[in-house]
């Protein structure tokens, strides 16, 4: 690769991506022939901690700016936030099982709270092995697991494993 040609290219401020399709390559090759001749990109690698001057940290549902309170990458979600979006979908995730499932225990009809219900699994060696992290899971997922399961009060379930209930 013609190292008059990148030099051109890099002056020119474009990305690797750019460069390998003006050169007509993949970006793995024209980085490797960019260190070859000696050369270095503007812009940094994306990883390496690089903070672009125009995107500042700002968190758009509370406003937050403070870089230190941010994860990894991130600039538009800050810590709190994201955690308080993701407990959020769990609940409702939760809430919609529950409702998916009758939204009482089977054994004594409790209904009164949502959170007092727990799910269990009819067979456990059906369960599967990755069931308490379900959080990633598509619905569609989550709703086969499902049929796998009663719901059960906190007490008709703690009764149920102790063996003193039968299902």
């Amino acid at each position: 690769m013609n190292r008059a040609a990148l030099e051109t290219l890099i002056k020119q401020g474009l990305s690797l991506r750019t460069i390998a399709k003006t050169v007509g390559t993949s970006p793995t090759n024209a980085r490797y022939w960019i260190h070859k001749h000696g050369l270095q990109l503007k812009q940094r690698p994306f990883g390496s901690g690089y903070v672009h001057p125009q995107k500042p940290h700002r968190c758009g549902h509370c406003g937050e700016t403070n870089p230190a309170k941010f994860y990894g990458n991130k600039r538009r979600l800050c810590g709190a936030c994201h955690n308080a979006y993701n407990t959020k979908q769990g609940q409702e995730r939760r809430l919609r099982a529950v409702r998916e499932l009758g939204g009482k225990c089977q054994a004594c009809g409790f209904d009164k709270y949502s959170c007092s219900l727990d799910l269990h699994h009819r067979d456990s060696k059906a369960k599967a092995p990755n069931f308490r992290s379900m959080r990633g899971w598509s619905w569609e997922g989550i709703l086969v697991e499902l049929q796998k399961c009663i719901l059960l009060c906190k007490n008709c379930h703690a009764a149920h494993h102790a063996g003193l209930l039968e299902i």
